[in-house]
Order: C-alpha cells, then structure tokens, then sequence
C-alpha cells in the first residue's frame, strides 16, 4: 500500500505594519498634543481649592452638611440614604473606611477639621467604586477607632466595619 502524506500548509500571510505617520501627521499630532496639555494646565489653574469655595465656613457647618448625608454617630460614618451608582445606577454600598489626618502641606486646613475619613463606594452590578471624603473632627476620628497620634489612623474593610458596627445597625 502507497504511503499516503499531507499536503504542506500554506505559509501565514505576514501581519501588515502598522503604517508610518507622514510629518505632517506627526506635526498636526504634537500639535493637538501640545493644546490638550496647555487646556489641562489652564483648567487646574483655574479650579479653586476648597477654601477658595468655601473660604467662611465653620467646622460646625461643614458638619451639618455632612451629617444631612451621613451618619457619624456611631462607631464609623455611614450614609443616611440609600447610594446609586452614578454610572448604571445600580445599588452601592460602602466597601473601605481611611481615617487620617492632612500634613502640614495642606495648611489652610490647619485651623479648621484637619481630619478625614475616605468612605470607599462599590456598586453591585458594574463593579465601579468611588470614594466619599468626609471632614471629621479629630473627636470624631477617635470615635471611630483612630488613633490621633499617627498620620494614617486606621482602615476598615468591609469585614472589619461589619463586626464594629453589628451592634449600631440594628438599632
């Protein structure tokens, strides 16, 4: 019986190159390159900081608008009203809680609440998170477990945060 051999494959075709920008492309590229940075630089410059918007309010203020959102009694912050999620609005629960303290870089807060809690929001159906930043009392970051002589006071995942506000919820 005649042995019998396949017939060889058929070599692949070579990938086309990429092909190569004109120099007047690459001018009109660095071109546009160059005006979105000179946007960029002259929108953060013209972005205000917090104390430029808010230049007279008082610690209690801020914390009356705070605590119209949230709940800051308890053992950590938590929202008063149920979150969205601001892509598919989707339901969004808080995930992570920072507590800290803002270095002396950010002096023009010095005066007034120098402490921070980073609320960490997930959403259940597309998976985005974000973070909520709320002005606390240094009071306030020892309620919450923090320990006031440090710069980084504490974290909390979700596990942590569950069993620390067990008690709390149930209310």
């Amino acid at each position: 019986m005649p042995r019998t051999t396949t017939p060889p494959k058929a070599p692949a075709k070579p990938k086309a190159e990429p092909r190569a920008k004109t120099i007047a492309q690459a001018a009109a590229s660095a071109v546009a390159d160059d005006e979105r940075r000179r946007a960029r630089e002259a929108a953060a410059k013209a972005t205000p900081t917090s104390s430029a918007l808010f230049p007279d309010e008082t610690p209690a203020a801020i914390g009356s608008a705070i605590g119209a959102w949230w709940d800051t009694a308890g053992p950590l912050p938590v929202p008063r009203r149920s979150i969205k999620c601001p892509f598919c609005g989707g339901a969004a629960y808080p995930r992570a809680w920072s507590i800290y303290r803002l270095t002396e870089h950010r002096a023009e807060y010095r005066h007034r609440l120098a402490w921070r809690c980073d609320v960490s929001i997930k959403c259940h159906t597309c998976a985005a998170v974000w973070a909520h930043g709320l002005a606390i009392t240094e009071a306030q970051a020892a309620q919450f477990g923090a320990n006031t002589t440090a710069l980084h006071a504490a974290s909390y995942d979700w596990r942590q945060a569950r069993d620390r506000l067990a008690g709390y919820l149930e209310r």
